[in-house]
């Protein structure tokens, strides 16, 4: 798949507000927790001319009594803040249902992508994690292909790596994305999430296709489990129930242990638009 072109028409078809929205408020985009220091994260840089639409919070009003003018303070971001992608690139991960454009990876990595390039336009260092790769942090426009060039490189059949704290723990506080269709044992996830640190914040991109939670076929069936190869053919008549109470049990859970912990839960439908996906984030 030529990644490039499917992330660049995603930006295309994405409307300025949300562009903006986007490059200019990243840390609102992304629900970061607020810094009990004041003035952590950011630093003054300089001073600029009031423009109209500009936010008024920034105006210098002890200037404006010297001046008689409006001026806006400026400020440039720590270069400690730092993003973090992590991705599942397990054998599961390559489903695509009929009414899905892209696989469950190939969302995962298309959605990244986006978020990949407004993170560079507002110059933060990031880092890209596939099972025991690690990209090291990059924080310049002109990085984004480099990003973008991992996702045809990876092999997929390692799951998402839980060991990834000691990419965190260095520089500062980071922002964590995972994209994983977490598949997993429930206790083990579980287990995981609750030893994570609250230091950093953590968001988990929740990548499903929607005929996995609700079974579309109508006559006698064969599933595969991508992972272990193993086939059953049934009816999904005589199923549907049980598999429908089992995996909304397992979302329920998940979602729980994460709120709980006080991170960020996204659910991302594969047969939904990118651009919706990442519009309701905004909300």
């Amino acid at each position: 798949m030529d990644y490039l072109k499917e992330i660049e028409t995603i930006l295309k078809r994405t409307s300025p507000h949300i562009l903006s929205a986007l490059s200019s408020q990243t840390d609102d985009f992304f629900g970061k927790q607020p810094s009990k220091k004041i003035g952590q994260g950011v630093e003054f840089n300089h001073y600029s001319q009031y423009t109209e639409g500009e936010n008024v919070k920034n105006i210098d009003w002890k200037v404006f009594g010297r001046l008689e003018k409006l001026f806006i303070k400026k400020f440039e971001r720590d270069s400690n803040e730092r993003f973090l992608f992590l991705f599942d690139t397990s054998k599961s991960m390559l489903f695509k249902g009929n009414n899905s454009v892209y696989s469950k990876l190939e969302y995962s990595f298309i959605s990244a992508g986006v978020l990949t390039y407004y993170l560079l336009q507002s110059q933060h260092p990031t880092a890209y994690q596939f099972s025991n790769y690690f990209t090291g942090y990059q924080g310049e426009r002109k990085d984004f292909s480099f990003f973008i060039e991992q996702f045809e490189k990876q092999n997929i059949h390692s799951a998402l790596n839980w060991s990834f704290q000691e990419n965190i723990h260095k520089k500062g506080r980071k922002t964590v994305l995972i994209f994983s269709d977490f598949f997993d044992d429930i206790d083990f996830l579980v287990s995981k999430i609750k030893k994570l640190s609250e230091q950093h914040s953590f968001h988990f991109f929740h990548v499903l296709d929607s005929s996995e939670i609700d079974l579309a076929e109508k006559d006698l069936t064969k599933y595969i489990d991508l992972e272990s190869g193993e086939e059953i053919i049934t009816d999904p008549s005589e199923i549907y129930k049980i598999y429908k109470e089992e995996i909304e049990t397992h979302i329920k859970q998940l979602k729980t242990s994460i709120l709980s912990s006080g991170f960020h839960y996204h659910q991302f439908l594969t047969n939904h638009k990118i651009e919706e996906n990442l519009t309701s984030l905004l909300k």
